[in-house]
């Protein structure tokens, strides 16, 4: 008896009616849009992030952490040098925020389902091609699950340099449901124009939210802005 409502329950938090299937003119947008992303390198903004100390730089750097009767928040100003040395200029010296790249790196799903074509009909594809970006022209394609999809990922935004065609701002919105627990996460990662025309960093972002069946919730959120580049050693 307790099996079977076991099952009950997991199946009830997991599955839901499948999506409608998309109308002929989404789908000639999702495969223009899929095309796009098949010249669109990830490694644009990873190498922005690996090269940031190439420019000295200020760096603010806030860690959250809740729990059920516990909450921590450590938050540091540094300025980062053309070596990659980190100095706190303000805050708590208690974390290393000088190495970012395990969390940039982490950031980025190895394999999204709305690249696949398997999955390809569990979301909608848009383009705004008008856009701007850090007073710049810019392309903005926004991926979002349908209704009655099951994928992790509900939504993800790439923002895309229109002269260049450089993947300069990435987001990502997932949520996860089983028995044992409830997921939401949301990573952000842009850069911005800098010093010399470049793409630097300027913020990475990154939340996530458990709920447990006990009703307790835990948090997790690192906000890092970079800002004050200066050209030069």
């Amino acid at each position: 008896m307790l099996f079977g409502v076991y099952v009950f329950l997991l199946t009830s938090a997991t599955c839901s009616s499948p999506p409608l299937p998309p109308s002929a003119e989404e789908r000639e947008a999702a495969d223009a849009i899929l095309e796009t992303l098949s010249t669109t390198h990830t490694s644009d903004i990873l190498d922005a992030f690996s090269r940031a100390s190439e420019w000295p730089h200020m760096r603010l750097d806030r860690t959250e952490g809740r729990g059920e009767n516990s909450y921590n928040s450590v938050t540091q100003l540094l300025w980062v040098d053309s070596s990659g040395t980190s100095v706190i200029v303000a805050g708590s010296d208690t974390t290393d925020s000088g190495d970012l790249s395990a969390l940039v790196n982490g950031i980025i799903p190895e394999e999204a389902a709305y690249l696949l074509d398997r999955f390809e009909d569990d979301f909608l594809y848009q383009i705004q091609e008008d856009a701007q970006y850090w007073f710049q022209p810019a392309r903005v394609i926004t991926i979002t699950a349908r209704p009655g999809a099951n994928q992790a990922i509900q939504s993800a935004s790439y923002v895309l340099d229109e002269s260049s065609g450089q993947l300069v701002s990435l987001s990502f919105r997932n949520h996860t449901q089983t028995i044992l627990f409830e997921e939401t996460s949301q990573y952000q990662l842009q850069l911005r124009s800098g010093p010399d025309g470049a793409w630097v960093p300027y913020r990475l972002a990154a939340r996530v939210t458990l709920q447990l069946p006990s009703r307790q919730q835990r948090l997790f959120a690192r906000n890092v802005t970079f800002y004050g580049y200066i050209t030069g050693p």
